[in-house]
């Protein structure tokens, strides 16, 4: 029962898991959670010598992205997480296969008030991090909803969700398929209800004492985040620590239409003081009532070369600016009708606030 895996899940702490093909996992109640995965250390901390020399050793078993889903894990109550991460190695929404040495797609449902993938690096969950990286410099967390894979979120929820308390971790988190792969093997956040949004990244204004202040998070979509219900948001960035999030690499940010110009539909939205917005060689379409890019808070807002921001509703807005926010557009704002809709209304580029 629903109750009976609650009380198991919370007993169980794991570095590692995996959701293989054709497995599901199904929660059917409220405020479940339908994996988890809790630390992050595979540096061992023991040595070996070659040569005269000591190198760290590692535990093979958990290297690499550490985690999969294969499957599907479907949350059809309220208040859930479908993926639980904290202090994790990595986590991928898709994984490969050796039966079929290729990437299996993986999917993930979630209902109203829920997350499907969160994770969270706060107090002592960076040590397992730091001592992974005497291992190799390059064992940060990675974090993909990857390769022809699937995140649907209902009412109120949210696809993607990273709480980091150090600003200068070389965390990976992004909606991508990773190199190598054609137009038509990208993952998708998608909704299924108000309110929801694909992407939210919760940066800590902290340097971390054992980093330098030079690496921050990768962050972003390079996919497709396809949001068509009322009033739902592509990306959000929040906190105050240094990060630059981007729509890159040919990727698409969807905005149907909403119900109320004054609660738009928003591709990217930042309240980051310390925090850069990117459409980068990617789109961002919207429909009515909707905003392309928006900033506030002293954050900034870029449309760069290669960006394009596509209006195609009424009551919308390209880029709005507002309580201290910058913004530079080296891309196109452009509106685009049907020949059942020639003439949209009430649409401005760049807005620019109090």
């Amino acid at each position: 029962t629903d109750s009976e895996y609650f009380k198991l899940m919370k007993l169980m702490i794991n570095p590692k898991f995996e959701v293989t093909e054709k497995a599901k996992i199904l929660g059917n109640s409220d405020n479940l959670i339908g994996v988890r995965s809790i630390g992050a250390r595979y540096f061992n901390g023991r040595y070996y010598e070659m040569g005269g020399t000591k190198y760290p050793s590692r535990d093979v078993e958990l290297q690499f992205y550490s985690s999969y889903n294969r499957g599907t894990i479907e949350m059809l109550g309220n208040n859930s997480i479908a993926v639980f991460l904290k202090g994790a190695l990595g986590f991928s929404n898709g994984g490969y296969s050796l039966s079929k040495s290729d990437i299996v797609p993986g999917k993930i449902t979630v209902n109203k008030n829920s997350v499907g993938i969160y994770a969270v690096y706060d107090d002592g969950d960076f040590e397992d991090i730091d001592l992974n990286l005497k291992v190799s410099n390059d064992t940060f967390p990675k974090i993909y909803n990857s390769r022809n894979s699937i995140i649907e979120i209902g009412e109120n929820s949210t696809g993607m969700y990273l709480y980091t308390k150090y600003y200068n971790t070389k965390i990976e988190f992004l909606n991508s398929p990773g190199y190598f792969v054609s137009s038509t093997e990208r993952p998708y956040i998608i909704d299924k209800g108000k309110n929801a949004t694909g992407m939210v990244f919760n940066i800590n204004n902290e340097m971390s004492p054992t980093q330098p202040d030079g690496g921050y998070v990768d962050g972003g979509n390079g996919a497709y985040i396809q949001l068509l219900k009322d009033r739902p948001t592509g990306i959000y960035v929040t906190g105050a620590g240094k990060v630059d999030i981007y729509n890159k690499d040919y990727g698409k940010i969807i905005i149907g239409n909403s119900e109320d110009k004054k609660s738009p539909g928003i591709g990217m939205y930042s309240d980051n003081p310390n925090g850069t917005i990117h459409n980068h060689h990617a789109i961002i379409e919207i429909g009515k009532n909707s905003i392309g890019m928006a900033g506030v808070n002293g954050t900034t807002v870029e449309n760069n070369k290669g960006g394009d921001i596509v209006i195609k509703g009424d009551n919308s807005i390209g880029m709005y600016l507002a309580d201290g926010a910058k913004g530079v557009n080296d891309g196109v704002i452009r509106t685009e009708t049907n020949s059942s809709d020639p003439i949209l209304k009430n649409v401005v580029g760049v807005y620019l606030g109090k």
